[in-house]
């Protein structure tokens, strides 16, 4: 039962994420020419969000390798200076 449980809870995750990005979509649209720097904590949700957006025409997309979580292991700000 429990890997069941895990199991639903990251598809109910995953399903609102995208359904949180599907709203943000109209609001982003104005950023489709601009570079678009995509992170999370690992990378490994930015990489969705990258593809999904390239599908929506934006061509200057990339992720953040290893997302918040190399960043900041790797001693990089957290806030503009």
């Amino acid at each position: 039962h429990r890997v069941v449980e895990q199991e639903c809870g990251e598809l109910f995750h995953r399903l609102r994420e995208f359904v949180q990005m599907e709203g943000r979509l109209a609001r982003l649209g104005k950023y489709r020419q601009r570079t678009v720097i995509a992170a999370c904590g690992n990378g490994q949700r930015s990489a969705s969000a990258v593809k999904r957006l390239r599908s929506e025409g934006f061509e200057r997309v990339h992720r953040l390798q290893g997302g918040m979580t190399a960043w900041q292991s790797a001693d990089l700000p957290l806030t503009k200076s």
